[in-house]
């Protein structure tokens, strides 16, 4: 049991997904995108539809190497935004999503 929870907080897995293969979709909800641009060396994220969200990046060990405040959407159903990465060492790090201080979804990805 403690190693869904924990692989639920990690990958942001609902038990939807682990089980039945695709999460319930709302009509006109649009899935939460948060993934690393290896080429443009950023994070692409969205879509922000509302400003105070804040995106922090940590390394394996916990540590907080950058955080981001996304502002609020001037399009009617947000929009995707692209944030600069500092330059990171390689590694292993992962991106997560907070609204209103609640983890919204976590991402891991490698600079290489």
């Amino acid at each position: 049991m403690r190693f869904w929870i924990l692989l639920w907080l990690v990958c942001g897995l609902s038990h939807t997904t682990l089980i039945g293969g695709k999460s319930p979709r709302v009509a006109g909800d649009t899935s939460p995108t948060l993934y690393y641009d290896a080429a443009r060396h950023s994070l692409v994220v969205g879509p922000v539809e509302r400003g105070g969200d804040l995106i922090e990046v940590l390394n394996v060990i916990g540590q907080r190497v950058a955080t981001f405040t996304l502002h609020e959407s001037g399009q009617e159903g947000g929009r995707l935004v692209s944030l600069s990465l500092p330059s990171l060492s390689p590694g292993l790090y992962y991106a997560r999503w907070l609204q209103n201080g609640q983890v919204y979804q976590v991402r891991r990805f490698s600079v290489t």
